[in-house]
């Protein structure tokens, strides 16, 4: 074979070669990713189990969804802890005549799998769109962010601390503020407005008369 030829069909077979043994590599690879670790199907039975109790209203399923020292911040701010701060939170918002809540849609989202630390903790978050209608009459749409810490104890999951935080800027409260001060606002303008009207009036017929 010719220098020339050589030179032309090297570089072709230096490309082949180095595909055919990308191939078999690459193939290795994706055959021998990891496996996902166990652990999250155990949480999203743990999740699935404590979001069906909290959209039914099952306190006490709930409940055992959670660490007995559990901190929970809702929305409103307010700090509880322990089952007993739960089932207290809920009663006094969501039973009775005096509750504040009346009823509350909720959709859950998880944004990526939980972040293990070693056997036992894991920490996930995501994002919560709620419904409320509240005893006062008003309703309102809530969009969230939330992060939880889960605890293995006992060979079980639990739910360690739960925290659910809204956009102060730009939520269904302060949409609702807003409108409530542009009516009251507005309202006030056009009343000023009538008086200073009606004030004029007067005054002409007083300077005809």
């Amino acid at each position: 074979m010719s220098e020339r030829r050589w030179r032309r069909i090297a570089p072709l077979a230096i490309v082949a070669t180095a595909l055919a043994v990308r191939g078999p590599l690459a193939a290795g690879q994706d055959a021998e990713a990891p496996a996902e670790d166990p652990a999250h199907d155990e949480l999203r039975k743990l999740r699935d189990e404590a979001v069906d109790a909290f959209k039914v209203r099952d306190i006490e399923r709930l409940v055992a969804c959670l660490h007995p020292d559990v901190v929970v911040i809702p929305q409103n701010a307010e700090i509880f802890r322990g089952h007993a701060g739960v089932r207290e939170f809920h009663k006094r918002m969501s039973e009775g005549d005096d509750r504040t809540v009346v009823s509350q849609e909720t959709e859950f989202e998880v944004d990526e799998l939980s972040i293990l630390y070693g056997d036992d903790t894991a920490i996930a978050f995501g994002g919560i769109h709620d419904h409320f209608t509240l005893s006062n009459g008003m309703e309102f749409d809530l969009t969230s962010k939330w992060t939880a810490t889960m605890v293995k104890t006992d060979g079980k999951w639990l739910v360690a601390s739960f925290q659910a935080t809204a956009n102060m800027f730009d939520n269904g409260v302060s949409q609702l503020m807003l409108k409530w001060n542009s009516a009251k606002f507005g309202g006030g303008g056009l009343l000023i407005g009538a008086l200073v009207a009606g004030g004029a009036v007067v005054l002409v017929r007083r300077r005809r008369a």
